[in-house]
Order: structure tokens, then C-alpha cells, then sequence
């Protein structure tokens, strides 16, 4: 386990770990991108051991709320993972529905049953768990603030060009992340 998060370390960890215990958590029905990024996470199976896939929210012209969006995520996580299954023979791996709201300040979580998935899996093993939230990171802030001791177990790596302030619990809780401006 990291108790201290020394970039150095983490990159040793990622050179040396033949297969990264990973957590996508993705809007998927938002944009493309993410189904990609779905069905290549499903097909590595000999780098990452893909142990859930979290539906993110997103409110835009494509959904009516951010609860449409997660549902819309959730959904279409369901047609991607069936369309890798049936074409390359992988398994499905398990997927959760996410946060149906925005987070109302840094300080509140949202419950959902991907924050507490995100938690149960963390927790399961004395492994590094690698998260990638490439939607707004809801889920993710809200697992951290409702079980803060999963912060020692996880190398959590966002895009955060958008819904910035939700990112505020990951850096006060001392989480390395990478900064990537997806927009």
C-alpha cells in the first residue's frame, strides 16, 4: 500500500506491476471516446484486471437531467460490454450505476451504488486499485469522502476539464491525479 504518494513510486509500481487492479468510471453514452476506452480496458486483460466499470453523470443537449445521463451511461455500458463479449469472447465485468446528481459542494457526497462499489473493490485486496474517471468524477469524490480510508489504495487518474470543483475532495485528500484537459 502507498501511505504516501510519491509520483516515483507510483510510476515503479506501473513498470513493475504486470497487471493493474482498474476501475473505469465513464460517461459512456456522452461521447465515443469512452467506448473506446471500454472495449480496449475489456481487452487488456493481460495489463489491467478490469474489476468494475462505474456510470458517471452528465447533464447536457443528450440527456434531460444528470440522472438521464447516468442511466444513458449505464445503459450503454451494458451494449458495449455485450458487443466486446460476443465479438472477442471476454467476460463482462461487473457494472454499477453511478451518482444521479451533482455533488451540491466539495464537502457533501453523493451516495450511489458505484461509490460504494468503487469502495467494496478497493477494499477487497491489499492491491492498488487504478481509477480512471474520465466523466465528471462524482462517483469517485463521493467514494473517497464517504470511506476516506480507500485514499491509501487508490492511484486515481481523472480528466477534469469539466465539473472542476467536484475534483476539490481528491486534492484536499492528497491523491495523486493527472490533469488532462479532455475538452
Amino acid at each position: 500500500m502507498y501511505h504516501d504518494y510519491n509520483m516515483e513510486k507510483i510510476l515503479d509500481h506501473i513498470r513493475t506491476c504486470p497487471k493493474k487492479k482498474f476501475i473505469l468510471d465513464t460517461d459512456t453514452f456522452n461521447e465515443i471516446d469512452d467506448q473506446f476506452a471500454l472495449s480496449l480496458a475489456m481487452l487488456a486483460q493481460d495489463k489491467l484486471n478490469l474489476v468494475a466499470v462505474t456510470a458517471a453523470p452528465f447533464h447536457h443537449d443528450k440527456s434531460d437531467s444528470f440522472a438521464d445521463g447516468m442511466e444513458r451511461s449505464y445503459r450503454e455500458i451494458g451494449i458495449c460490454t455485450k458487443l466486446v463479449q460476443e465479438s472477442h469472447g471476454v467476460a463482462i465485468p461487473p457494472y454499477y450505476r453511478g451518482s444521479v446528481e451533482r455533488m451540491p459542494d466539495e464537502d457533501t457526497p453523493v451516495q450511489s451504488e458505484a461509490a460504494e462499489a468503487i469502495y467494496r473493490h478497493v477494499m477487497e485486496s491489499d492491491e492498488i486499485t487504478y481509477i480512471a474517471a474520465i466523466g465528471a468524477i462524482t462517483n469517485v469524490s463521493s467514494a473517497i469522502l464517504l470511506h476516506p480510508e480507500i485514499k491509501e489504495k487508490i492511484d486515481h487518474k481523472p480528466r477534469i476539464s469539466r465539473f472542476k470543483f467536484q475534483t476539490i475532495p481528491v486534492y484536499h485528500n492528497g491523491l495523486p491525479i493527472v490533469i488532462e484537459d479532455g475538452t
